[in-house]
């Protein structure tokens, strides 16, 4: 196995593989790596696109050494666009904050994001290094085209989280508010009543009277939601 660094302290080395084995390669993206947030960074025109390397906390010497990749893209408008709707989404967990970010996700959901190394976690310790630079170069430059790009376009990232909500093999209702504030800052009435109808469709299956006799506040702001858009 080809260990990069070992002498380095976790966090160090993570670093260190970043701006000289993966920033370098990135040059015509326009990516810059911000230390102290660990993230690469580049904007296109109001947003701006990130790639953030979440360290693990129990990284200890040479011994664990793991790290996690989420992106994210932020907008400052969008979220005074929820604002309006009275509704918060918190990214947190993606090292975002709920007043610029657009959307986010780690990269294990990420559909175009192929790594057979990475169970979300990156592990230097266990794993050649080098493979795993390769690995994550390629998915950047796969997934700055069909995430973060598509994310940087209203009306593009519209499509995205609709073709994601539909392809999912699950019900998944926390893509929803998004959706419907989207679709009605874009006119996209169609598009509106076409999720509104999945969503009542769902609501008289068995899984769905379940979920939702058991609470779960997402359901009440998607009803408020469709009852401001009314």
């Amino acid at each position: 196995r080809n260990q990069l660094y070992k002498d380095l302290k976790p966090r160090d080395r993570i670093v260190k593989i970043i701006t000289d084995h993966i920033v370098p390669e990135l040059g015509d993206y326009g990516f810059k790596f911000v230390k102290s947030r660990m993230q690469l960074e580049r904007n296109l025109g109001d947003f701006k696109q990130i790639i953030w390397f979440r360290t693990n906390m129990k990284n200890y010497k040479d011994e664990v050494v793991k790290f996690a990749i989420h992106l994210r893209v932020d907008n400052n408008l969008f979220p005074t666009i929820r604002d309006s709707f009275q509704y918060i989404s918190t990214f947190s967990y993606h090292n975002g904050k709920q007043e610029s970010t657009f959307i986010a996700e780690s990269a294990e959901y990420i559909d175009e994001w192929e790594n057979h190394l990475m169970n979300y976690w990156y592990s230097l310790h266990l794993d050649d290094n080098q493979q795993i630079v390769d690995s994550i170069l390629k998915n950047i430059r796969q997934t700055t085209k069909t995430y973060l790009d598509v994310n940087s376009d209203f009306e593009q990232s519209l499509e995205y989280r609709i073709n994601k909500f539909k392809d999912l093999e699950y019900f998944a209702p926390l893509w929803i508010p998004d959706i419907l504030i989207l679709s009605d800052h874009l006119g996209k009435t169609e598009k509106t009543n076409d999720i509104l109808q999945s969503y009542e469709s769902w609501k008289k299956t068995e899984d769905g009277i379940l979920s939702i006799k058991e609470g779960a506040e997402i359901f009440n702001t998607i009803e408020k939601i469709k009852n401001m858009l009314q």
